[in-house]
């Protein structure tokens, strides 16, 4: 492997405080706008993160009180909707599955999430 020079070195140090200097001194600022875009933009990133969280959780609390929880198969988790009530979200939560006497049924339960931090915390089901 090539060493590579202290003067290659000096002038991408150089090379990375102009750059830094620009960024901190020159760069425009954002307008009113363009910051409540990119506030939108992050919200909504963070409810997807807590809506697909959610929905697993969701998932494993139905699969835990089926009579045969092998046998569960999802409808779609992107289509199902996630309400959001204030205090809580309500997932509504489609499914296939062995009832008691072996027979596939479809089934759709709500589960009751909420935030707690980053996170979501599944507190019961309906």
């Amino acid at each position: 492997m090539a060493k590579v020079g202290r003067g290659f070195l000096m002038a991408l140090g150089a090379l990375v405080w102009v750059w830094v200097a620009w960024y901190v001194f020159l760069a425009p600022d954002a307008t009113p706008e363009q910051i409540a875009a990119r506030a939108e933009r992050d919200a909504a990133r963070e409810f997807g993160r807590f809506k697909s969280e959610a929905q697993v959780k969701c998932s494993l609390e139905i699969q835990k009180g089926l009579n045969d929880p092998a046998s569960a198969e999802w409808v779609s988790r992107v289509d199902w909707p996630v309400i959001d009530s204030g205090s809580f979200y309500t997932i509504r939560a489609t499914y296939r599955g062995a009832n008691l006497f072996g027979a596939t049924v479809t089934e759709t339960r709500n589960c009751l999430a909420t935030r707690r931090g980053d996170t979501a915390t599944i507190i019961g089901l309906e």
